[in-house]
């Protein structure tokens, strides 16, 4: 492993951080990871694995950090102790990206000819399990990054964001090989056309007919500052705001209007000063006639007085009674719950 190896793991992990917010360059991610692959090659297993997870770190460096603001400025976590947390996340999410490197030098030393579709598949995988592993941190998958290329994503409705990192990892193995070795254009080729095959599905997709009739949704969002949204004084200017722009919105004639999650700075249907607000809502909607899909936090009374929090969502008809409730099953770790909460019982506060 040399400095160059170095120079070009960090620079892939640059370059697909700039094709995500904010910068967003989406096109970015259809290259990024060429020089990581140029660094990878005539390289041992275990370099292989230290330059895939200096790639990572740099990577989840660049598109993670602003959790050190939340951690810092709504957790009242001190500056360094809060970039010392956010940056033991970077390095966790990394670890999923390590076996990256070294299974692709492993694959190019044993099977050559396999390594155009082991190299997307193995990707996948990491990404799968990052999701779902120790509760998951589905973050930053790379098939994000395609966000705004509507062709590019309507794949997804047939194989997920899976569907579209497969393709993105096959384009860059593609570019990879033709540019190591000119005779090896076959597996740029095949990427090209399987890319032409889903911007092709896309199109139709986009094109094809919507079915009868149609409906219009008015979605409102407040942007609520996340110190004002919890702050007691500031209780009655968030719920004006919501109403004021809702009552804006209703000049269009929505025949749903939607809110954002934990729209509500109290938790619907709870006890206290909670039912008045609720109450509030609830003819807040009657007054409007249309149905709302809001987001609010929630919680439950358990055996023993042990309350747990809830992120819910709820669909108030036009009556303002409540037709629909959903509780968020996937929770963010520390930000909406505690893992091991016997042992972290001193992060509670935080979340």
């Amino acid at each position: 492993m040399t400095r160059r190896s170095l120079a070009l793991s960090a620079l892939s992990g640059l370059l697909l951080a700039a094709s995500f917010p904010s910068l967003g360059y989406s096109f970015l991610a259809w290259f990024a990871l060429v020089p990581l692959l140029f660094a990878l090659r005539d390289q041992t297993v275990r370099t292989g694995l230290w330059l895939s997870g200096s790639f990572g770190l740099v990577f989840f460096c660049c598109t993670v950090y602003w959790v050190t603001n939340s951690v810092h400025f709504y957790g009242h976590v001190p500056l360094l102790p809060a970039s010392l947390i956010t940056l033991l996340l970077c390095v966790i999410l990394a670890l999923f990206i390590v076996p990256f490197g070294g299974a692709l030098v492993h694959i190019r030393a044993t099977h050559p000819r396999l390594l155009f579709l082991a190299a997307p598949a193995l990707w996948v995988t990491l990404e799968y399990a990052r999701t779902h592993l120790f509760s998951g941190f589905p973050w930053a998958l790379l098939g994000y990054s395609q966000y705004r290329s509507l062709p590019v994503i309507q794949i997804a409705d047939l194989l997920g964001v899976y569907g579209i990192s497969f393709l993105i990892v096959l384009v860059n193995i593609g570019i990879a090989e033709v540019l190591a070795d000119r005779k090896r254009y076959r597996p740029l080729l095949a990427a090209a056309i399987m890319t032409a095959v889903v911007i092709g599905y896309g199109y139709y997709r986009l094109n094809a007919p919507e079915g009868a009739g149609s409906i219009r949704i008015a979605v409102v969002q407040g942007n609520i500052e996340q110190d004002k949204k919890w702050d007691p004084s500031y209780q009655g200017e968030v719920i004006a705001t919501y109403k004021r722009l809702t009552l804006r919105a209703l000049e269009q004639r929505p025949d749903l209007v939607i809110w954002p999650e934990t729209a509500t700075p109290f938790y619907f249907g709870g006890s206290g000063d909670n039912e008045k607000w609720t109450g509030d809502l609830r003819q807040f909607v009657r007054t409007m006639n249309t149905p709302l899909l809001f987001g609010s936090a929630t919680y439950e009374v358990k055996p023993g007085r042990v309350i747990d929090l809830r992120n819910s969502a709820f669909l108030l008809d036009r009556d303002g009674a409540t037709s629909a409730v959903y509780h968020k099953m996937h929770l963010v770790p520390y930000g909406e719950y505690i893992p091991m909460k016997k042992v972290l019982f001193f992060v509670e506060k935080l979340v």
